[in-house]
C-alpha cells in the first residue's frame, strides 16, 4: 500500500525532520500496532512510488490498401513480441492518393456529432484479438460516420499509442535494472518486488456486455440488501483468468465475497458557512466485511468502494461510507461526505 503526505512544502527548515503518526488502536486489527512498533524499519519505505509498465510510443505507419479493412497495429517491426498496444491515442492521416495531408482522425465512439460539416470525416475503431503468447494483438479500422468500414486506394496513417512490454516485465530475474527508453528521466530502478504479470480483459464471452451495462448504473440496486448486486458488479472487474491465474482469481474473488452486508439510510448534511448554509440530502452507506481470511486489505478495498459509490450519487446529493468489521464489531474506517470526486469537507 502506498501513502502520500501533502502539505509539507515550506514546513522544513533543517536537513532532518521527524513525522509522528498517531494511530487509533481500537480501529486497527489486533497485533498490527505492535508489529508496526517493533518492525517499522523493515515494513516502511520512504520515497517509493507505484510503477506501471505503460508508455507513449509512435507505432509503425499504416499503409492503407484496398485489400483489407482492418490493419494490425505494430509498435516495432524489429521486435514484434516486445510491445503491446494498450490504448490508441492520436491517429493522423498524413497521405492519401499521393497528396500530403495532416488530417486528424477521431475515434468512432466518442462525444462528437456525425452530422453537418463533419459528416464526411473519417473515424477509427480499435479492436483486439488474443495472441498466441497470451497477450493481445490490436487492429485498427477506418470508417465513415455511420460505422461502415472503408478501404483506400493508398494512404498512410501515423498513430501514437499507449504501449507496454507484454509480460516481459514479470520475467525479470533482478529487482534492480535500468530503462532502455529515455534513461535521462529515470536512472536505475530498484523494485521492492517483481513486477506482476499483466491482466487483460477477456476478448470473448459475456464480460464485454456486463461492462457496458455498468455505463448506465442502476442506483436502485444500492438499497437495503444490495450487497449481492454490488458483488456481481465487482466480479466483472476480476480480470484474472480462472485457468491461467487461478490463485490470483481466487484471492480477488475472496476479497469481493468478504463484503457481507450493505445498508443505506437517508442523511442530511449542511453545506456552506454558518450564516449562509443549505441542507443537502444524501445517503449513509454502511459496508460490513468478513475479516476471517487474510486476503488483501479490507481498508484498501473499502477505500476503493467509497470512491466508486460516490460516483453513483445523484445530482445535488452525496454519499457517506462507513466500513465495519464483522469479527471485531467495530469500525474499519469512515469517510467524509463525498459527491462524485469531490469531498464536501
Amino acid at each position: 500500500m502506498f501513502a502520500q503526505i501533502n502539505g509539507l512544502r515550506g514546513a522544513f527548515s533543517g536537513t532532518d525532520t521527524e513525522l509522528c503518526f498517531v494511530l487509533d488502536a481500537d480501529e486497527i486489527p489486533g497485533g498490527t500496532v505492535e508489529t508496526l512498533r517493533e518492525a517499522a524499519g523493515d515494513l516502511l519505505r520512504l520515497g517509493c512510488v507505484p510503477a506501471i509498465n505503460q508508455f507513449k510510443m509512435d507505432l509503425e505507419p499504416l499503409r492503407l490498401t484496398q485489400r483489407v479493412t482492418r490493419y494490425p497495429l505494430i509498435p516495432d517491426t524489429r521486435r514484434p513480441l516486445a510491445y503491446e498496444v494498450h490504448a490508441v491515442g492520436d491517429v493522423t492521416l498524413v497521405m492519401r492518393q499521393n497528396q500530403v495531408l495532416r488530417q486528424q482522425v477521431a475515434p468512432l465512439y466518442a462525444q462528437h456529432q456525425h452530422t453537418g460539416a463533419g459528416c464526411h470525416a473519417l473515424y477509427w475503431h480499435h479492436s483486439v484479438e488474443a495472441a498466441p503468447d497470451g497477450a493481445q494483438e490490436s487492429l485498427l479500422s477506418l470508417s465513415d460516420p455511420a460505422g461502415t468500414l472503408l478501404d483506400f486506394g493508398d494512404g498512410v496513417v501515423n498513430i501514437q499509442a499507449l504501449c507496454g512490454n507484454r509480460d516481459l516485465a514479470s520475467r525479470l530475474t533482478s529487482l534492480s535494472f535500468t530503462l532502455a527508453r529515455d534513461p535521462s528521466r529515470v536512472g536505475e530502478v530498484h523494485a521492492l518486488r517483481r513486477p506482476a504479470r499483466a491482466l487483460r480483459p477477456a476478448t470473448a464471452g459475456r464480460s464485454h456486455w456486463q461492462l457496458i451495462s455498468q455505463l448506465s448504473f442502476n442506483r436502485l440496486s444500492l438499497t437495503q440488501g444490495g450487497e449481492a448486486g454490488l458483488r456481481g458488479l465487482l466480479s466483472v472487474h476480476n480480470l484474472a483468468s480462472p485457468e491461467k491465474d487461478a490463485v490470483l482469481f481466487k484471492e480477488v474473488q475472496q476479497q469481493i465475497d468478504s463484503l457481507q452486508t450493505l445498508t443505506v439510510s437517508p442523511s442530511l448534511y449542511r453545506v456552506g458557512t454558518a450564516d449562509r448554509c443549505a441542507w443537502c440530502m444524501g445517503s449513509d452507506v454502511t459496508l460490513t466485511f468478513d475479516e476471517s481470511d487474510a486476503t488483501g486489505s479490507r481498508y484498501l478495498f473499502a477505500a476503493v468502494l467509497e470512491r466508486f459509490l460516490a460516483l453513483q450519487a445523484a445530482a445535488n446529493s452525496f454519499t457517506t461510507v462507513t466500513a465495519l468489521s464483522q469479527q471485531r464489531k467495530n469500525r474499519i474506517a469512515r469517510w467524509q461526505p463525498r459527491a462524485g470526486i469531490r469531498a464536501l469537507i
